[in-house]
């Protein structure tokens, strides 16, 4: 007897990404990270829209933005990190509490990583005064 297909429910598929995420940046070679970035952004921006009021892909968005931005680096990878940003502080907009600390952890990492030469005590500074609410 053979079953029909069933699709992923929505946390089988954010845990697919959340392995592919892990596979790029531990597997995949340097030169191809920027590539497969890339491709699962795309993944999870698709799953964004599909899922507008979950905090979960927005999060993991930001986190693969923001890992994509670090294998960039430099001044290309400043896009990036704006947007990831962006989908920080909406996911927090939609759930202060999920992952809470997460966001702003991984901005402020994300903000040291892009910022080659510069003072990281100086850029941390920048990210927690982002992150201060008024």
């Amino acid at each position: 007897m053979v079953l029909p297909l069933q699709a992923a429910t929505f946390e089988e598929t954010l845990v697919g990404y959340q392995e592919q995420w892990a596979h790029i940046n531990y597997s995949v070679d340097k030169k191809q990270r920027e590539a497969s970035s890339e491709a699962l952004a795309k993944q999870l921006a698709a799953m964004m829209q599909q899922y507008p009021d979950r905090p979960e892909p927005i999060i993991w968005h930001g986190i693969v933005l923001s890992t994509w931005a670090g294998a960039k680096g430099g001044l290309g990878a400043l896009g990036l990190v704006k947007e990831a940003r962006t989908d920080f502080e909406h996911s927090l907009q939609l759930s202060p509490d999920a992952c809470m600390a997460s966001p702003i952890l991984l901005w402020e990492a994300c903000i040291i990583r892009c910022q080659a030469g510069r003072s990281g005590s100086v850029m941390m500074t920048k990210a927690k005064k982002c992150w201060r609410k008024p």
